[in-house]
Parts: structure tokens; sequence; C-alpha cells
């Protein structure tokens, strides 16, 4: 409960992770409503769908400096990030979705 309290609460969920695929903290960040400030990654690019759902630093104190007074100037950004961020997940992140997915790979496959 306390961890599902700040997810739910903070102004910005922060994702310094920059190996692997689809994170699942991001996900979890992402279902309660976070907006994400994430490290530009393909992995973190994909999972935000290139910035729709969230804004993306460099790895060094500059940019990081940077992301937190851009997010503290755009609050109404924020929130709007917080308003649509469930949105990335039903429209990817769903088993209808990679049900399909995982069909199209076994169709093909077996067209071969």
């Amino acid at each position: 409960n306390e961890l599902a309290a700040l997810y739910s609460h903070c102004y910005a969920y922060f994702h310094g992770h920059e190996f692997g695929g689809t994170n699942p903290a991001m996900l979890k960040a992402l279902g309660y409503g976070c907006a994400i400030l994430a490290l530009d990654t393909p992995f973190n690019q994909e999972m935000l769908q290139n910035g729709k759902h969230g804004w993306y630093f460099e790895k060094n104190p500059e940019s990081l400096k940077e992301i937190v007074e851009k997010a503290e100037a755009e609050p109404e950004k924020m929130n709007e990030f917080r308003l649509i961020a469930r949105s990335g997940l039903t429209q990817k992140y769903n088993w209808d979705y990679v049900t399909e997915q995982y069909l199209e790979v076994f169709f093909s496959l077996v067209k071969n």
C-alpha cells in the first residue's frame, strides 16, 4: 500500500534503467498514472511511445538538472502525462495485443 501511495501521489516517476526491454517498474508507474521522466534509451522510447507518455534525459547531471527544471516549469504538461499514462498500457501492453503479436510471428513462421 505504501508503494502504491508513492506511485499515485508523486509529481514524477524517474526511470533510470538503461538495459533490457519492457520494464515492469515503468509499466507499474504508467498503471498508477505517473508522469514519467526516463533515461533516453531505445527501450524507454518504445515504452513511452517516443515522448507521448513522458520526457527523456541523458545520463549526466546537467541533463537530469534540465529535466527537473523543465518538469517544474511545465506542471500542465506533467498533469497531461498523468492523465494519459494508463492509455499507454491499454494500447500496447494488454493480453489481446500481445496475443495478436505472437500470432503474427507464428503465422509468419508457418508460411516460411
